[in-house]
């Protein structure tokens, strides 16, 4: 039997880590008002704090479908 670690975008490992252990990681999703990204996809880490400190809007997350 094979097993494989999966883990949301929100445990932030380190990618080595997650390459070196075969580590599957699905993004959430993030919205700031009508925008939808999926973290780590469509937006970086960097991208998405420069919004969160300079927008008006607070973002919404939500589960990623299984």
């Amino acid at each position: 039997m094979k097993i494989q670690v999966v883990t949301d975008s929100t445990s932030d490992m380190p990618e080595g880590l997650v390459n070196e252990l075969g580590i599957r990681v699905v993004p959430i999703y993030l919205r700031f008002g009508d925008k939808t990204y999926r973290d780590g996809v469509d937006i970086t880490r960097d991208e998405f704090y420069s919004m969160l400190t300079s927008s008006t809007l607070h973002p919404a997350t939500s589960q990623p479908n299984p």
